[in-house]
């Protein structure tokens, strides 16, 4: 049995280089695709609607359950301290630089990656990206340029939607439960909130926009054999999704505290 384990995870660890090498070869492939694909714009704005516009509405759920959950935490921390001038800075700070980002890039890896990676494996497996191929046209100019460009474009918007429903549900919970003004609630904020903090949730949106499109694409667009496989890439994409979020959340962030910004 311990034999076993070990080499199921090598298995892991040797196919990770190969898969990772495929997909920035994916990706460059789709970018090289840019001047091949006409009417481009319009594309992209049918993809951003799908992507940001109708994900809206559970982006901004998530950032406000998320901003009254750090504010009662905060309080009870904090306030029954003397401490209500911290609370602000703290949901602001926390929703803002982590939080926000994070719990974004994961609620569109379920919701958007998912139904990218189950639509494009459905399109894969009915021919139509073979039937493309034959006419000459470059299926990812088609299917997933559009896709990529939509996401890094719509997720600092989702992003920033997240992060003020998160900031204002906070304010709400604070003056009407514990009584909290908007002046103490946000006393300590422009003294400890940077510019640095806003770029870096800016860099953060676009990295995870793209590889959350990017993953599903590319997980959507691979070989399958059995209509089965759908059900597979796609779970496989949103996990990898996951996985490669919180990773590269946290090099970014520690490359930010390395460097002092």
């Amino acid at each position: 049995m311990e034999r076993k384990k070990h080499s199921h995870l090598f298995r892991v660890l040797s196919v990770f280089p190969l898969e990772l090498g495929r997909w920035l070869r994916f990706t460059v492939s789709v970018m090289e695709s840019f001047s091949l694909r006409q009417r481009l714009l319009h594309s992209v704005s049918i993809q951003g609607y799908a992507i940001g516009v109708t994900s809206l509405p559970v982006v901004m759920l998530t950032g406000a359950v998320t901003g009254i959950v750090l504010a009662l935490q905060s309080y009870y921390q904090l306030g029954v301290h003397g401490l209500s001038c911290a609370i602000g800075f703290f949901v602001v700070k926390s929703t803002l630089v982590e939080i926000g980002p994070v719990l974004t890039a994961l609620a569109l890896s379920g919701r958007v990656g998912g139904a990218i990676s189950a639509f494009l494996g459905t399109v894969r497996m009915t021919e139509q990206v073979s039937a493309m191929e034959t006419l000459g046209v470059n299926p990812l100019a088609y299917f997933a340029l559009p896709r990529i460009i939509a996401g890094v474009i719509s997720m600092p918007a989702l992003v920033i939607a997240a992060v003020w429903s998160g900031i204002f549900c906070g304010y709400l919970l604070c003056r009407y439960a514990f009584h909290i003004s908007f002046q103490v609630y946000l006393y300590m904020v422009s003294g400890h909130v940077f510019m640095s903090d806003v770029l870096m949730v800016v860099i953060k949106s676009v990295i995870f926009g793209f590889i959350i499109t990017s993953l599903a694409c590319y997980q959507g667009l691979g070989k399958h054999s059995r209509i089965t496989d759908v059900a597979k890439i796609t779970t496989a994409g949103v996990v990898t999704s996951y996985v490669s979020i919180l990773f590269v959340n946290c090099f970014i962030t520690t490359i930010f505290h390395v460097f002092g910004y």
